[in-house]
């Protein structure tokens, strides 16, 4: 049975026991509770049951009712998901490994997505085990619980609507027993591959585009996704173990927006060392919040530093946020917006996409953690899906992202495929 039905089902029994007692409590003239010891008799057979329940008031039973329906209805509603994409016919063969590292100096954590070469590929077929598979969210539950704080399922006590996050399968692989170690090489990532360095959204972290950084990487692109210590991240884990959850009163919007550049120059720095064959190819990227952070980066890289930032890749640019931040005029640049940035007038960089039928949510792994119907109903209160197929669209960018970044050296978006997805219109 799977783990989120068991659970339902223990849920389901909890309260059934609980409002087995309540016939039986007295309410004194001090308004204090006691059982009636003598008529409490619990029993598990069908008959009584029904019988104890029939003898709770209706204020009680209905809604206990309810929410033994509600979770049974949301254990049902996950079996099977978060969905793993279906691996298109050409990049089915390649394998993709994930590592989480910690940068050395501010010593926020990063999550590396990277091409598995096709000698280690073969290694792992062979070899594979509980060790070398990767979960979806890093710190499991406490990654989950994170992201539902966030949307105010914690607060709630929805909690396990992402409960089934936390142990899914994240479709990556590792080549370490402790992938929290950063003292070796990338021993087993592709030679010559070109790295995006990617910053997530306002209160999102390093895994909820596990599955989005994963097409990008089957496509021959190491994809690093720093977690920021500004307070933003939904959760992380700061060095020393000390965990951070989402708090907004850290920094404020200039502080905070400094801190998220610095940790993506430090990652420009840190990451090509440990990277096979490097191509000398660095990209900037990010998700709404995160490409104000790319942005502010692009513009603070040391002009005598090596190697330099070829370029950026910003889906949903939350321009608002930027402080006024302005393109180097030197650096290719190519954003994708969603339907309502795209109605928003959103335009940012050389080229603008607008990805039709896409939500914010689509730039993460949003509408691939439950069922269609769920996410493009929860999409009337929230961006999460938008009526294209999610699938689709995390391709379609993948590919955009592959050409930008395998374009040429002096102008990426000379490359015809940046912009030739069918889903794609350009609108600046």
């Amino acid at each position: 049975m799977p783990r989120s039905l068991l659970a339902a089902y223990a849920f389901a029994v909890s309260i059934s026991k609980a409002l087995s007692f309540a016939p039986y409590i007295k309410r004194s003239r001090h308004n204090n509770f006691s059982y009636d010891a003598n008529r409490l008799k619990l029993s598990t057979s069908p008959g009584d049951v029904v019988s104890v329940l029939a003898q709770v008031p209706s204020p009680i039973l209905y809604p206990a009712i309810f929410a033994t329906c509600f979770r049974i209805g949301a254990a049902l509603a996950v079996i099977g998901q978060p969905r793993l994409p279906s691996d298109d016919e050409l990049y089915s063969d390649r394998q993709v490994g994930s590592k989480v590292l910690r940068l050395p100096g501010l010593g926020s954590r990063l999550r590396v997505f990277y091409p598995i070469s096709d000698d280690c590929a073969n290694q792992i077929s062979v070899n594979i085990s509980s060790k070398s598979v990767c979960r979806y969210c890093t710190d499991g539950r406490a990654t989950s619980d994170g992201m539902a704080g966030l949307v105010g399922f914690r607060q709630v006590g929805l909690s396990f609507l992402l409960a089934h996050l936390a142990d899914a399968h994240s479709g990556c692989y590792t080549d370490e027993d402790d992938n929290t170690a950063n003292d070796s090489v990338l021993t087993f990532c592709k030679e010559g591959a070109p790295l995006l360095i990617y910053s997530h959204g306002y209160g999102g972290n390093m895994d909820m585009a596990t599955y989005f950084l994963r097409t990008i990487a089957k496509r021959g692109i190491v994809v690093a996704a720093i977690e920021h210590t500004d307070g933003t991240a939904s959760s992380t884990v700061l060095p020393g173990d000390r965990r951070l959850d989402f708090d907004s009163s850290l920094f404020s919007l200039k502080d905070g927006l400094d801190r998220r550049a610095e940790e993506l120059l430090e990652a420009v720095d840190f990451l090509p060392s440990l990277l096979p064959g490097f191509s000398g190819r660095i990209f900037l990227g990010g998700h709404s919040y995160g490409c104000p952070s790319a942005l502010l980066a692009s513009q603070r890289q040391r002009p005598w530093g090596s190697p330099k930032i070829a370029g950026l890749i910003l889906h949903d640019p939350a321009l608002s946020t930027g402080r006024g931040i302005q393109l180097p005029p030197k650096i290719p640049t190519v954003s994708y917006v969603s339907d309502e940035y795209n109605r928003g007038n959103i335009r940012c960089g050389d080229a603008t996409y607008h990805v039709q039928g896409a939500f914010h949510g689509n730039f993460v792994d949003a509408p691939l953690w439950a069922p269609l119907w769920v996410m493009r109903t929860l999409s009337v209160v929230i961006p999460a899906c938008g009526p294209s197929d999610p699938e689709i669209v995390h391709r379609g960018l993948a590919e955009s992202a592959r050409a930008f970044c395998f374009g040429p050296e002096e102008n990426p978006l000379a490359s015809k495929a940046v912009g030739s997805q069918s889903l794609f219109e350009r609108v600046g």
